[in-house]
């Protein structure tokens, strides 16, 4: 075996060299994209334009008279549907319960809100407040034309900072949580998502709103509305659901689903002797 070793390490080290040039192993020119890669320089003119429809929610315990610095419970975000006052945002950001009240981008005054429908399955819910003006409703998307790598601008009221605008793309689609949640097609985006950016809008570069932000995914465990820090995975709800279940809670204050109808048991001496069977197996 030494001997076979050795002779073939003789006859490689004999024979020429042969080198493949970078053209006959890497295929030169570029991909046939229509219009090129022309990344946007700056989105300014789209925040300034839907900015006003975000707005920043804070629920407070029943009894606390104001909501003043460390009274809060729960934080997070939320947009604006329609002019009469209609929000959209998460569940588990009102699920507690407690005084939810809503404030606009360059509106000093606070707002109660009430929760018209939630939605647990989804992690969505529905809240209306009287603001005595008419709002400014956000443009909704088709989330099914969603496309991986698609620039993505996330609104929301990040660490109770105030409304903060991130942008990234949106990295994969039909995404299931690693950790699980209420819900598993998730569009995933690295768009920077924290704590109290829960129910705020995900925006396409033509700003509708294609995903409702979630959660996120950080070392050690999934956050749903928990303490955590971005590394770059968060979720966001996809507006074409989000469309179905918030139209059945304006309407019916819940979701109501389907379902087969069929219990299962263990096949007992007595289901056996009912059924004919021979023994009770099954």
């Amino acid at each position: 075996m030494k001997t076979l070793c050795a002779i073939l390490l003789s006859v490689a080290l004999c024979a020429p060299a042969s080198y493949l040039t970078a053209e006959e192993v890497f295929q030169s020119g570029s991909p046939h994209l229509s219009d090129g890669f022309n990344p946007p320089t700056s989105f300014a003119e789209l925040v300034k334009e839907v900015g006003g429809s975000v707005v920043n929610i804070s629920v407070v315990q029943d009894d606390d008279a104001s909501v003043a610095i460390g009274s809060e419970h729960a934080l997070g975000s939320g947009f604006v549907i329609s002019e009469d006052g209609y929000i959209v945002t998460n569940n588990h950001v009102i699920a507690k319960g407690g005084k939810i009240i809503v404030r606009f981008l360059g509106d000093k005054n606070e707002y109660d809100a009430h929760v018209i429908g939630q939605d647990a399955k989804t992690d969505l819910a529905l809240l209306k407040v009287d603001a005595g003006k008419k709002l400014k409703p956000v443009y909704v998307g088709d989330s099914d034309k969603v496309q991986v790598g698609d620039w993505v601008i996330a609104i929301g009221n990040q660490f109770q900072l105030g409304q903060t605008v991130t942008t990234g793309i949106v990295s994969a689609k039909s995404r299931r949580v690693p950790s699980g949640g209420p819900y598993d097609h998730f569009i995933q985006t690295d768009a920077s998502i924290n704590p109290g950016s829960s129910g705020g809008p995900l925006f396409n570069t033509k700003g509708q709103v294609v995903g409702i932000n979630t959660a996120i995914f950080t070392p050690g465990k999934t956050q749903f509305g928990g303490t955590g820090f971005n590394i770059g995975i968060g979720f966001a709800v996809p507006i074409n659901l989000a469309k179905r279940i918030i139209s059945q809670l304006k309407k019916d204050g819940k979701v109501t689903r389907g379902w087969l109808g069929v219990l299962i048991q263990p096949v007992t001496p007595d289901v056996a002797k009912v059924f004919g069977y021979s023994s009770p197996h099954g």
